[in-house]
C-alpha cells in the first residue's frame, strides 16, 4: 500500500501528473481548487459530502484519501477494502455537472492506468466487467463514453454532443443553435434583437431610433431637431427656418423675405404689391392660356400692351371671370390695418377712389390705403360679378364730355381702359365699369376689405393727424382722409322693416349673381321712381342684362307695381318724360305686367305676404334713393372747396382737417354754368353723374401736396 504524502501538485489535464498524484495520494489542485484531492491527514471529519448520494457517505467517510469536484466527494482510497486485496478505489457513477463529470472521467482515466488497482464504478459498489474492447454490458467504456464517443448524456469528453452543443446549449465556439453565446449575441455581436453590447443595431440605431450621437435614421434626435438645430420642418427651436423665416414667412424683426412686415408693409412703410402683382400675373397668365386669351390675342395688334392685356380680358368672359376671382382672393389676404401713420385713407373703394388713387400714383405720390366695409371691392358698380344692369348713358369712346354732346359719359381719368375699351353696346353694363374701377384700385390702391368706418376725429387738437375709427374698433391713422362712399345707404321707408320679402335694390341685384334669381316671384311692388326703381322694374321684367340661367318657368313674373308719384303712368306719357335709355319700361305699361301708381307707398309685411296700400305682393323692392351717415367727428360742416382757378372740386371739413368728401358724397349742386346747359339739368339724376364728378375728383388729385 502506498504511503500517503502532504505533497501538493498543480494539474491541468495532464493525466500522468494526476496519476501520480492518485499513485502517491497526495494533495493537489487544479483551477483554483474546483478539481482537488486531499489525504485524511488533511480532512475534517465528518465529511462534507456535498451532492454525494446518501448511500455512498458511509463509504466516503472511511476513506483515507478523496477527490473532490468543488464539494462533492466524486472518488475516494479505501484501505484494506477486500480479503484478497488490501486497498482500493472507489468511482461512485452518479452524474453531475459537464464539470464535474469531466473530473470524473479525468479520475477514472488515471485510477484506470494504475497497476494492481480495482476500480469500482457501480452505484452498488459491484465491479464492472468490460469486454476486450474495453466496453461494459451498457456500451460504456471505463469513462462513461460509448463506442462513438458519447456518455449516456450524449456528451463527448468535451462535452459535446453529436450537433456539437454542451449541455447548456453552446458549442466549441461558445454560440448555441440560435447562434448567440452565453451573453445573448451572436457572431458579429448582436443579440436576437439585433443589437450589441452598446445597444445599437447593425445600421447604428438603440431600440428608439437613434444612434450614439443621438440622432434617428431621418437625421433628428429625440426632440425632433437634427444637427444643425432644425426640426423635419425645418425651423429650428426658435421657430424660424435655415433662411431665418418662420412658419409664417417672418424673420425675428417681422418681415418676410422681400421685405414685409405681417401687415403688408416695409421699413419704409410701403405696402407690399400684392394685389398689383396678382393683376400682372393672372393677366400674363390669361396671355398664354388658350382658354383665356382669344380677346388679348385679338387686341394685341390694335391696342397698347397693357391695354390690351385688360381690354382683352374684359371682353371675353371667361377671363374676366378668372381675373375677377382672383382679385378677390388677393384682397381677402390684404386686411391687415397699418400701425403707423399712413398719408392718406380713402373711405368707399368705388369709381371716385379709383380715379384719386390713379392721379396720385402719376403724380408721383404714394398710394392711398382704401377702406372698404364690404368684402367686394369697386363699389356700386362692382355689386354683382356678373352685369345686373344697363348704365344711363351711351357708351362712347374718348375723353370726358357733357350730355348731348355724343361724348363719353363713364369716362374714369387714371384709368388703363375705358367702358368704350371693353364694349361696343350702346349701353355698357354695370360689371363693365366694375371691372375697370376694380382693376385701377389693385394697381394704384392699397384696398382693405371689410373695414367699416365707424368715425373720422382728432382728439389732439395740436396734431395734424386725423384718426380713423373702424366699426371693429380699430384704429388708422392718417395725414388726410377722402369720404368717397358715393350716394350712401339705400333709404328705408317708415314702417318698411327688412325681411326676406322687403329687400333693398342693392339687394335685388345680388340676387342676379345666382342662378333663376326671380324664382318664386309672381308680384312684385317697387318703392320709388329713381333710377334705381326703373333699373328694378327692368330687372323683373326680363329686360336687364341676363342672368346666367334664367328661364321664364322659374323667373316670369305676372305683375309688377312701381309706386312713384312723379312717374307717367302710361306709355304714351312714359315716352315723353323719361330717357330714351328707359323707353323699353314704357313699353310694359301697354300691358298688364306693369302699372305705375302714382300714390305714397305704405308698407306693412304680414310674415307671409307684403302688403303695399292694401295690395298683396310677393316681393317689394325698396328704391326710395340714398342717404349718406355721416361719420365726422372734425367739424359738422363741410364747405365748398375750390381749386386755384375757382373749379370748386369737392367739399372741406370747417375746422380746417384735411378731411375731404369727393364724387356724389360731396352733393355738389349745378354751378351756374351747368345750369345754363339744358342736357344737364334736365334730369335730376345727372346731379350724381360720373362725368360731373370725375374731373374735379381727377384735379383735386393732382392738387393737393
Amino acid at each position: 500500500m502506498s504511503s500517503t504524502t502532504s505533497t501538493t501538485v498543480s494539474i491541468r489535464r495532464d493525466i500522468s501528473a494526476l496519476r501520480d498524484a492518485l499513485r502517491n495520494r497526495g494533495d493537489f489542485a487544479i483551477s483554483t481548487r474546483n478539481l482537488r484531492g486531499q489525504a485524511r491527514l488533511t480532512l475534517r471529519y465528518p465529511l462534507f459530502t456535498g451532492r454525494l448520494p446518501a448511500e455512498y457517505s458511509d463509504s466516503a467517510q472511511s476513506a483515507d484519501y478523496v477527490v473532490f469536484s468543488y464539494d462533492t466527494p466524486i472518488a475516494w482510497h479505501l484501505a484494506g477494502q477486500d480479503a484478497e486485496r488490501d486497498e482500493a478505489w472507489i468511482v461512485p457513477g452518479t452524474p453531475y455537472s459537464r464539470t464535474t463529470t469531466q473530473h470524473q472521467t479525468a479520475v477514472s482515466d488515471a485510477l484506470y492506468s494504475l497497476p494492481g488497482n480495482y476500480v469500482y464504478i457501480s452505484p452498488d459498489l459491484a465491479p464492472t466487467i468490460y469486454d476486450s474492447d474495453g466496453y461494459n454490458s451498457e456500451g460504456y467504456d471505463r469513462y462513461g463514453y460509448n463506442r462513438y464517443g458519447y456518455n449516456e448524456d450524449g456528451y463527448d469528453s468535451d462535452g459535446y454532443n453529436e450537433d456539437g452543443y454542451d449541455e447548456d446549449g453552446y458549442n466549441s465556439d461558445g454560440y448555441n443553435e440560435d447562434g448567440y453565446n452565453s451573453d445573448g449575441y451572436n457572431s458579429d455581436g448582436y443579440d436576437r434583437y439585433g443589437y450589441n453590447e452598446d445597444g445599437y443595431n447593425e445600421d447604428g440605431y438603440d431600440s428608439d431610433g437613434y444612434n450614439r450621437y443621438g440622432y434617428n435614421e431621418d437625421g433628428y434626435n429625440e426632440d425632433g431637431y437634427d444637427s444643425d438645430g432644425y426640426n423635419r420642418y425645418g425651423y429650428n427651436e426658435d421657430g424660424y427656418n435655415r433662411d431665418g423665416y418662420n412658419e409664417d414667412g417672418y424673420d425675428s424683426d417681422g418681415y418676410n423675405e422681400d421685405g414685409y412686415n405681417s401687415d403688408g408693409y416695409n421699413e419704409d412703410e410701403m405696402r407690399r404689391p400684392l394685389v398689383a402683382g396678382q393683376l400682372d400675373a393672372s393677366l400674363a397668365y390669361a396671355a398664354r392660356s388658350a382658354n383665356y386669351s382669344p380677346a388679348i390675342s385679338a387686341l394685341s395688334s390694335r391696342m397698347p400692351g397693357n391695354v390690351a392685356l385688360l381690354a382683352g380680358a374684359a371682353v371675353w368672359p371667361a377671363t374676366r371671370e378668372m381675373i375677377d376671382r382672383e382679385l378677390d382672393i388677393a384682397w381677402a389676404r390684404e386686411r391687415a390695418i397699418p400701425s403707423f401713420t399712413v398719408p392718406e385713407v380713402i373711405i368707399g373703394a368705388g369709381v371716385h377712389a379709383a380715379i384719386y388713387s390713379a392721379i396720385r400714383v402719376a403724380n408721383g405720390k404714394p398710394k392711398p390705403l382704401v377702406l372698404e366695409r364690404s368684402d367686394r371691392v369697386g363699389g356700386t358698380f362692382a355689386i354683382t360679378r356678373r352685369p345686373s344692369f344697363y348704365l344711363n348713358s351711351g357708351n362712347y369712346p374718348g375723353l370726358l364730355g357733357r350730355p348731348g354732346q355724343g361724348q363719353a359719359l363713364n369716362y374714369l381719368p387714371g384709368a388703363e381702359i375705358q367702358p368704350s375699351d371693353v364694349s361696343s353696346a350702346q349701353y355698357g353694363t354695370n360689371a363693365d365699369i366694375g371691372f375697370i374701377v376694380r382693376a385701377t384700385l389693385a394697381r394704384y390702391a392699397d384696398v382693405v376689405t371689410s373695414a367699416g368706418v365707424r368715425a373720422i376725429g382728432n382728439d389732439d387738437y395740436e396734431s395734424s393727424e386725423l384718426q380713423v375709427r373702424l366699426t371693429d374698433g380699430r384704429l388708422v391713422y392718417a395725414r388726410r382722409v377722402l369720404d368717397a362712399r358715393g350716394l350712401g345707404d339705400p333709404i328705408i321707408p317708415d314702417g318698411a322693416g327688412m325681411s326676406e320679402r322687403v329687400i333693398t335694390f342693392p339687394d335685388l341685384l345680388r340676387r342676379f349673381d345666382g342662378d333663376f334669381p326671380l324664382q318664386g316671384i309672381r308680384r312684385a311692388a317697387i318703392i320709388g321712381g329713381g333710377d334705381s326703381g326703373k333699373v328694378s322694374a327692368e330687372c323683373l321684367l326680363g329686360i336687364g342684362p341676363q342672368a346666367s340661367m334664367s328661364v321664364g318657368s322659374l323667373d316670369y313674373l305676372d305683375r309688377v307695381d312701381i309706386y312713384g308719384p312723379q312717374l307717367a303712368d302710361t306709355a304714351t306719357e312714359w315716352y315723353a318724360s323719361e330717357r330714351s335709355r328707359y323707353s323699353q319700361v314704357g313699353s310694359f305699361l301697354k300691358t298688364r305686367r306693369l302699372s305705375v301708381i302714382r300714390e305714397r307707398a305704405r308698407v306693412v309685411d304680414t310674415g307671409t305676404s307684403v302688403l303695399v296700400n292694401e295690395q298683396s305682393y310677393d316681393t317689394v323692392i325698396v328704391a326710395a334713393g340714398f342717404t349718406l351717415p355721416d361719420i365726422s367727428s372734425t367739424g359738422t360742416f363741410y364747405s365748398r372747396y375750390e381749386s386755384g382757378n375757382g373749379l370748386i372740386l369737392a367739399r372741406k371739413a370747417e375746422s380746417g382737417a384735411e378731411s375731404y368728401r369727393i364724387g356724389p358724397a360731396a352733393a355738389l349742386p349745378f354751378t351756374d354754368a351747368e345750369e345754363r346747359e339744358p342736357a344737364v339739368i334736365s334730369r335730376a339724376e345727372n346731379v350724381a353723374g360720373i362725368f360731373r364728378y370725375a374731373a374735379r375728383t381727377a384735379a383735386l388729385a393732382a392738387s393737393l401736396d
